[in-house]
């Protein structure tokens, strides 16, 4: 996922845990397993392994244009919609569409984002700024993940603009219900 991708670009403590765990999976392939495969699905597992080496997958399409997006410059130049006097936002319309979106929002120091739940999951990369969400707080760089399980607000507590790479799968649905109508005629659910 492209929001994960650049978060790795940008934290390298998570590369060093993304590396280490790629380690850790290759060496626990490395491993005998305590029970053989059966024949035939070992046969046909290597089969699709010697296939993949032989034939790898293309590189994901835009990916180096799409990341390119968001270096500081590139933020600059965003033709943003405006929401609501305090937030704008930019659809990233080839990674959106049915329930799934991926937006870029700016959101102007002090900005309240009310309690809101998700129906699917939610992917967040903060590009610039930050915000506080309960006691935790999410600078340049930081990535979370909420999902059906997550009841949250955001408050913006940087002197700039928080600017989020938001990815969702499902819709939001706001606590208040004036925010729900509004959220719908604004085309965020």
């Amino acid at each position: 996922m492209p929001v994960v991708s650049l978060h790795l670009d940008h934290c390298e403590h998570c590369s060093q845990q993304q590396r280490l765990a790629a380690q850790m999976g290759a060496a626990l392939f490395a491993q005998p397993a305590d029970e053989p495969m059966p024949p035939f699905d070992l046969e046909r597992g290597l089969a699709a392994v010697k296939r993949r080496i032989a034939h790898p997958p293309p590189p994901a399409a835009n990916t180096p244009d799409f990341l390119g997006r968001f270096s500081p410059a590139a933020l600059q130049q965003v033709m943003w919609h405006r929401v609501t006097p305090k937030i704008e936002m930019f659809e990233i319309p080839e990674l959106s569409g049915g329930d799934h979106w991926m937006r870029l929002f700016r959101f102007q120091p002090g900005t309240r984002v009310p309690h809101h739940r998700h129906a699917g999951e939610e992917f967040s990369l903060v590009l610039q700024g930050s915000y506080i969400e309960a006691d935790a707080c999410f600078a340049t760089g930081d990535f979370s993940e909420a999902d059906t399980t997550t009841r949250h607000a955001q408050q913006v507590d940087s002197d700039i603009a928080c600017i989020a790479l938001i990815a969702t799968t499902g819709k939001i649905a706001f606590d208040n219900l004036p925010y729900r109508w509004a959220s719908r005629l604004l085309g965020l659910v």
